[in-house]
């Protein structure tokens, strides 16, 4: 197999998907995210990598809870939308409808996996921002679960 070098990405393909949404500013905001990934069994804890540019990264810091949802294949247009607009520029509050844990902790229940983070750290980098959230409760549709898991 003839190989093309690509130079130095740290991508790997596919990517999985999620939408990032934290209380802030007397609103919701929501962030597509690709870059997630576990990193602890016990306690649960998720660390999704953030540019520092992004308008989501202070209010993480200021709520210290997230959640991470995970889209279905019918809800890849909006989070298209909600990666590529800014909240700095744009309410993107309306675009899902949400549901709230302890009023501290927004979700979309209409994905079909959430899960609700409490900030744990924050790891900075040159470019991005890691943010560790431990998870506090995961939420998942019904037709994503076989015998109870």
């Amino acid at each position: 197999m003839s190989k093309i070098d690509l130079g130095k990405q740290p991508f790997l393909y596919p990517m999985p998907m999620s939408v990032v949404s934290v209380k802030g500013e007397g609103r919701v905001n929501h962030l597509a995210v690709g870059w997630l990934t576990p990193v602890n069994y016990q306690p649960p804890m998720i660390a999704i990598a953030l540019g520092k540019h992004h308008f989501t990264n202070p209010l993480i810091k200021a709520a210290k809870a997230f959640s991470v949802n995970i889209p279905g294949v019918k809800d890849m247009k909006k989070t298209d939308y909600v990666g590529l607009v800014s909240g700095a520029k744009e309410d993107k509050s309306p675009v899902f409808a949400t549901e709230w844990h302890e009023d501290r902790i927004p979700y979309i229940a209409e994905f079909p996996i959430n899960l609700l983070c409490e900030f744990h750290s924050v790891i900075e980098l040159p470019s991005n921002e890691v943010f560790i959230g431990c998870v506090v409760k995961t939420l998942a549709s019904s037709e994503c679960v076989v015998d109870g898991k």
